[in-house]
Parts: structure tokens; C-alpha cells; sequence
């Protein structure tokens, strides 16, 4: 399989891959609950292809990580 993948990152830009799409990270957390399988996730959340849920994930890894990191920092979302 040939595939291009796309960078992870949180701007908006011309292309869809870069928008934050919080409503799919949403559906992809909850979807896990059920299965890890990539297909079925990919069905689940209403994507095009599996690259897209592995981008997703990295988005969600990534908002958790900064948070934590400024919570460590004492600034929360009460700050």
C-alpha cells in the first residue's frame, strides 16, 4: 500500500488534514472503548482511511501531553 501521510498539526489550513477535529477525537475515544481494531475504528468515526485514525490518535496524544505539561506549570484552565 502506497501511502502519503500527512503531518499532525493544530492550525487551520486549506488542506482538512489540519483542522483540529475535535468531534472525531471525541468519537475515536469512545469507539476504543469498544475495539482497537483500525478498520473498524475507521468505520466507526466515519473516516477514509486508516491513516486517518492513527492521525487523530496522535492529536489526541499530543492535546493530552500540553495539558498535562501546563498543569505542571500551575496553569490549568481555571488560571
Amino acid at each position: 500500500m502506497n501511502t502519503k501521510l500527512k503531518p499532525v498539526v493544530f492550525v487551520q489550513g486549506k488542506y482538512p488534514y489540519t483542522a483540529q477535529n475535535t468531534g472525531q477525537q471525541l468519537m475515536l475515544l469512545n469507539a476504543l472503548k469498544v475495539t482497537q481494531d483500525p478498520k473498524k475504528l475507521r468505520e466507526m468515526i466515519g473516516v477514509k482511511s486508516i491513516a486517518e485514525v492513527y492521525r487523530t490518535l496522535d492529536k489526541i496524544v499530543m492535546r493530552k501531553e500540553y495539558h498535562s505539561v501546563l498543569v505542571k506549570l500551575g496553569m490549568d484552565f481555571e488560571y
